[in-house]
């Protein structure tokens, strides 16, 4: 990967600042990787895989995909060469890449300075950051960012007046230094201090002083003089292996995953803390640049080779428990013949919520769940549709075409439904040819725009505005896509489907524009694929829907294969609704039950003080006053119009007047 960081050499730094007559120390800053991320490498910075000997086992993220592995071999050396390691890096984190700088240093060129930063923390020598800023949490690390912060050019002179370049202290958020160790959980903490001790006794009160402090050096990244570094590398590893070898013998080792990187924070903490208060090296602590998200895009690889099945939908840190549900009836649904290759499409959703949702495909083998961040995407097409909140889950669907470039076809589906049949059934049953869709007719709009009922727009406007010839034959619905991605990419799908949001008002937005972009090469699917559950407007529509289109519509909520839910009238705020009891059937088998009912309980709570204080506005006098105006002024518009006219206002007047007796009700049972 190419960014504007990587280009940043030490010659051009020296050409700026600190002209051609000195030449400063030499540098290398090792930046650790275990999974892509935001690519810093230059002639100072030298990316290293940790744990390359180990890349292609489980790990606390799960398995790398091959395509994930690659980069990670194409863009930065490994800890498995010469002495090394490389194998113990479950246990030891980072530090397998720090064991191999000091066994491999010629490799590295013998730099007079040596450093380690992370993927996702790195020193920023940037000189006006206010002292009180330990820490600096850009919501993402990119190339502006890395421009801003990460450049090297101040690097020079500190180099030419320090010894060692350390992390500014962080405040323990409570307790002490060691309180917080320990809330890690029992990490023979106990017995490192023990070796320390034994081995390395001068250490001891500068690690009393440090542990029962407030505010820590974390992070585990530092940048010091070589003789430094070995003395610091004898020292940490004359604890850590000792460690790992009573573990080993003890048969516990696989109750101690990463922890000895944990125990390496606190020692290496123990280190710097130590060389401050030696006084005889001249230490700078800078600011820690700590971006919330440094994935980078890379083009997403069908992970089966197979009988595979694509899937995407989007998810927020909001909808995750109920994007859980709909997960769990795809694989209750599933089959062994098929693989379900899942693409959840989310920005920033936390790696706790992930492994949630990831653990769900525990035990099948023929089904993977994998996840794909957008925040590039919006960040690219987000000023071409100003209006549009792309930064929501519905709204990642406008991305599929350009994040499945290397797939032929991939269901999409919306977060309010739940599946009762094999998707594999729909991913193969349908001859695309060159049509760039195939969904269901919307049955919502067909008997509400025919007959001029309810709140939908008139027939032109599906006609003239969103350019469906017959809306009542061909406009489709969108919970449930099935994109021909080859014909797709020929079109230009994505600037078409932005051109048509950004030049027309629509009722739908996404909707529509997929409707217009589509028109004409669109292939509708049985609608047995989405049925609408019979609750708010649809309920109203229903009624006037054409006899032919009722019954296909009954029969297919007989036996569903795919059910889309009214918003608002969802399973989980009204359990009563129309078929919610297939989607709490999936809800009751997922892990997510019980925060769905928690949440299902908050929700009605809200809804009752929402309802309790309106009811008390309601009998305000000011509100009396406004419902005995409006009554009587339709009712005279009543008396005196005619036609259709007459007949809305009756329908006003009534109305009003149902609401003066429910105040008038509500003020007897409150005296």
């Amino acid at each position: 990967m190419k960014n504007k960081t990587s280009q940043i050499t030490r010659s051009d730094e020296l050409n700026g600042e600190y002209g051609q007559q000195w030449y400063p120390p030499s540098c290398k800053i090792l930046v650790a990787y275990h999974k892509p991320g935001y690519l810093l490498k230059n002639e100072i910075y030298i990316p290293i895989h940790a744990g390359r000997a180990v890349a292609r086992e489980q790990s606390k993220d799960g398995m790398l995909p091959p395509q994930e592995i690659q980069w990670l071999y194409d863009n930065m050396i490994g800890d498995d060469t010469g002495e090394n390691i490389s194998t113990r890096n479950r246990y030891y984190s980072e530090m397998t890449a720090v064991y191999w700088a000091w066994k491999n240093f010629d490799k590295l060129d013998n730099p007079d300075f040596i450093g380690l930063n992370h993927y996702s923390r790195f020193f920023t020598f940037k000189p006006d950051i206010p002292n009180k800023d330990a820490r600096l949490y850009p919501s993402a690390l990119d190339d502006d960012i890395a421009e801003e912060y990460l450049t090297l050019k101040w690097l020079p002179s500190l180099l030419r007046e320090y010894d060692m370049i350390i992390p500014r202290h962080f405040p323990v958020p409570q307790g002490s230094v060691y309180d917080l160790a320990l809330n890690r959980g029992s990490y023979d903490y106990d017995d490192a201090l023990a070796l320390m001790r034994e081995k390395y006794p001068d250490y001891i009160e500068a690690a009393e002083n440090y542990l029962h402090s407030t505010k820590g050096l974390f992070c585990n990244i530092f940048i010091m003089r070589r003789e430094l570094f070995f003395r610091y590398c004898e020292y940490i590893f004359g604890i850590l292996k000792p460690l790992d070898e009573k573990a080993r013998r003890e048969n516990k080792e696989h109750e101690k995953l990463r922890r000895l990187g944990y125990i390496a924070e606190i020692l290496t903490g123990i280190f710097l803390h130590q060389a401050i208060c030696e006084r005889k090296y001249r230490v700078k602590a800078v600011p820690v640049l700590y971006p919330r998200d440094t994935s980078i895009l890379l083009d997403l690889e069908p992970i089966f080779s197979q009988n595979s099945v694509a899937i995407t939908l989007g998810a927020n840190s909001g909808n995750v428990h109920l994007i859980g549900v709909l997960l769990m009836s795809i694989i209750a649904n599933s089959s062994i013949g098929n693989n379900y290759d899942l693409v959840i499409m989310e920005n920033g959703l936390s790696n706790q919520l992930k492994d949630q949702l990831c653990g769900l495909s525990d035990g099948h083998r023929h089904i993977k769940i994998r996840f794909y961040n957008v925040r590039q995407l919006i960040k690219a097409h987000g000023p071409d549709v100003p209006t549009i909140k792309l930064d929501h889950p519905e709204n990642y669907r406008f991305f599929v075409s350009d994040i499945f470039k290397h797939y032929s076809r991939v269901i999409c589906l919306n977060g309010t439904i739940i599946v009762n049949a094999d998707l594999a059934e729909l991913f193969h049953s349908e001859d695309m040819n060159d049509r760039f869709v195939a969904a269901v007719q919307d049955f919502a709009i067909i008997g509400p725009v025919k007959s001029g009922y309810g709140t939908y727009p008139s027939q032109p406007y599906y006609v003239e505005i969103v350019g469906v010839a017959h809306p009542f034959d061909q406009y489709f619905q969108t919970d449930v896509l099935l994109f021909n991605l080859d014909e797709m990419r020929k079109g230009g799908f994505l600037i078409s489907l932005l051109n048509s949001l950004a030049q027309n008002s629509f009722a739908t937005p996404y909707q529509d524009a997929m409707n217009q972009v589509c028109a004409g090469r669109v292939r509708l699917l049985d609608s047995a694929w989405s049925v609408m559950s019979r609750e708010g407007k649809r309920k109203q529509g229903l009624h006037v829907l054409p006899l032919h289109h009722l019954e296909k519509w009954n029969q297919d909520a007989r036996y569903p294969r795919i059910v889309s839910y009214c918003p608002g009238v969802e399973p989980w705020i009204r359990p009563d609704a129309h078929l919610a009891e297939l989607w709490w059937h999936y809800a009751r088998k997922s892990p997510f039950y019980e925060s769905i009912m928690l949440s299902g309980i908050n929700i009605q709570i809200r809804q009752f003080q929402k309802k309790e204080t309106a009811t008390l506005r309601s009998l305000s006098v000011p509100a009396r006053t406004r419902l005995f105006i409006l009554h009587h002024l339709y009712m005279i518009l009543a008396f005196i119009c005619r036609g259709k006219n007459r007949d809305h206002f009756v329908d006003l007047r009534r109305g009003y007047a149902n609401q003066r007796k429910t105040v008038r009700r509500l003020l007897l049972q409150r005296k």
